[in-house]
């Protein structure tokens, strides 16, 4: 089969933008439950509906339901957001540095990281038997015995969240191990780089997580970024089914 450079990017744009979609709504908590039918039931005929001739539209079209569409759903009808949506830009950035995504589900996270690794770095390394690890440890107590005191509403609220998690194939080398020990066994046993984030820090707490966190929102803005989309805004055409009118085309 022989596909043309223009429909690789085509697709290359959409697989994009879904991605970015799942992982923003796993960041907010939105629940996938209902993903696998909402897509073909409801997006998919939309999609056809309202496709340019030669389908270039077809990633802004996905743009325009999940995410403009949908955050504006309330303004045209009243109601509440639809379940589906994209989480907005300011959703997003409060619930990287707030949501504890690996309680909330442990393999999405770890799934994120190789992810990121992946995009961040070109990571061309097997990370199958990489973990996931939390820098500032789940138990304190080696930590509070080398004076080094963090309050427990701070550690039970930042714990979780991605700002301290990372990827090792040695999670239980690092136990409970103060950050200066963890720096060494990274520089010894990894050459991994998204753990370059960690090697050249005096120490590690809250504000250092706050700070990696920022660094990896603002990584995955610019690699997965909204702004080559087409805000148009569209509304339901009542005198056709599945198909909408322009309502406005704000600049991107």
């Amino acid at each position: 089969i022989c596909i043309s450079t223009e429909k690789i990017n085509l697709i290359s744009r959409s697989l994009s933008l879904i991605e970015i979609y799942v992982i923003r709504r796993f960041f907010n908590g939105l629940s996938a439950k209902n993903t696998n039918r909402f897509i073909p039931s409801q997006l998919l005929p939309w999609i056809r509906n309202n496709l340019n001739e030669d389908k270039s539209n077809y990633a802004d079209l996905i743009f325009t339901y999940v995410y403009v569409n949908a955050n504006n759903f309330a303004l045209f009808s009243g109601g509440e957001l639809p379940s589906y949506r994209m989480p907005t830009d300011e959703e997003f950035k409060d619930n990287v540095f707030k949501s504890e995504i690996y309680k909330m589900n442990s393999q999405f996270c770890r799934n994120f990281l190789i992810r990121y690794s992946k995009i961040m770095n070109n990571e061309q390394k097997d990370l199958s038997k990489y973990t996931v690890e939390h820098v500032m440890p789940q138990d304190l107590s080696v930590w509070r015995q080398a004076g080094i005191n963090i309050d427990e509403e701070s550690h039970r609220e930042y714990l979780h969240t991605i700002g301290n998690l990372t990827l090792t194939p040695n999670n239980s080398l690092y136990s409970n191990f103060l950050f200066s020990d963890k720096q060494k066994l990274m520089r010894e046993h990894e050459a991994f780089v998204i753990n370059n984030d960690f090697l050249y820090l005096d120490k590690w707490g809250i504000e250092e997580i706050k700070s990696r966190a920022e660094k990896i929102l603002d990584n995955v803005n610019k690699n997965w970024p909204l702004s080559k989309y087409k805000k148009s805004l569209f509304i339901s055409n009542p005198n056709t089914p599945n198909t909408c009118l322009l309502y406005t085309s704000p600049s991107p």
